[in-house]
């Protein structure tokens, strides 16, 4: 059974144990140097994933780049399983986030992104991390940035001076999060090209840090100054990322949302095709078809098939021994 969140809750460790864990009632983590590529020299926070709005088409296996890779196995998972230890509401979540950001070490001027996992999906979660936000800048910490899903549901107004972005999926989406005076962002599935182009009514600023060698978030900044983007009308647009599968995921979510099956795992996809092939055509398909069908790599497919097999393998024999 679950504990509820309290005060005993309230350090979370500076880093991942070897074994990728944390203790129970973890419920979100800051780091000093984000250690991430994309965004660069900046702090980060990463929070557990029932922060975040069961309304993102991404979340739960929807395509989220944080569930998936080395961020989902050595982060976002053990956190989310850390968290389940403990029952908290989304202001708790908010409250332990916020005095991690209050125990960080400021770097002179060094941004920070909120949220490399994770949201504030109600207005007093965002208050609660806007106000420990506002500190690390009056500590002499730099700009203050992040993108949510929960746009619909929190005011603008609540994240104060935080630099946030409305995460949208369409251009309907877009002008609604600029009509509550978001900024704004898009996720699509390839650029027209690098530089800004018009879609769809909008003008899209594809995102640097995803089209120029060598930028970072840090170095970038574009998503630090939300007033100048709504001044000039830009969404800033990212192409869909992460592992194979992460973007075949996120594909279904942008174009085929209602599919029952785009959140299943290719464990469970290749059998499911297998049978269809055998059942339709009496053979088993090849590889490059399976990948087809399921829409990732070759050599994903492969893996997998290679896995299912070795363990027909051995559950064969121990049902022999």
């Amino acid at each position: 059974m679950s504990k509820t969140y309290g005060s005993g809750c309230n350090s979370a460790p500076s880093s991942a144990s070897a074994r990728g864990r944390f203790p129970a009632g973890t419920l979100a983590l800051a780091r000093t140097n984000s250690g991430n590529q994309k965004i660069g020299d900046a702090a980060t926070t990463y929070v557990e994933q029932r922060s975040c709005p069961s309304t993102c088409p991404f979340f739960d296996g929807g395509g989220c780049y944080a569930e998936e890779g080395r961020l989902g196995k050595v982060i976002t998972a053990p956190l989310n399983r850390a968290a389940a230890e403990v029952t908290a509401t989304p202001e708790d979540i908010a409250r332990f986030e916020a005095a991690q950001i209050d125990g960080l070490k400021v770097v002179p001027a060094q941004p920070l992104r909120l949220h490399t996992v994770g949201d504030c999906k109600t207005d007093e979660a965002a208050t609660i991390v806007a106000a420990a936000a506002r500190k690390y800048g009056a500590r002499g910490g730099g700009p203050v940035w992040t993108y949510t899903h929960a746009w619909r549901d929190v005011s603008r107004e609540s994240w104060g001076e935080v630099h946030v972005l409305a995460s949208c999926e369409t251009a309907d989406d877009i002008r609604m999060a600029d009509e509550r005076g978001y900024a704004t962002s898009i996720v699509v599935e390839a650029f027209d090209k690098s530089s800004r182009y018009p879609r769809d009514g909008r003008t899209l600023l594809p995102c640097p840090a995803q089209t120029k060698p060598g930028v970072t978030c840090a170095s970038c900044r574009l998503c630090m100054n939300t007033t100048r983007l709504r001044d000039e009308g830009l969404t800033i647009a990212f192409s869909i990322h992460g592992t194979e599968l992460t973007k075949h995921r996120a594909r279904l979510a942008l174009n085929d949302p209602d599919n029952p099956n785009r959140r299943l795992s290719s464990r469970v996809l290749i059998p499911r095709v297998v049978e269809s092939y055998l059942a339709a055509q009496g053979r088993e398909p090849s590889t490059r078809e399976l990948a087809d069908a399921i829409g990732i790599s070759v050599s994903s497919v492969s893996q997998m098939r290679r896995r299912l097999a070795d363990e027909a393998a051995d559950a064969s024999a121990g049902a022999l021994s």
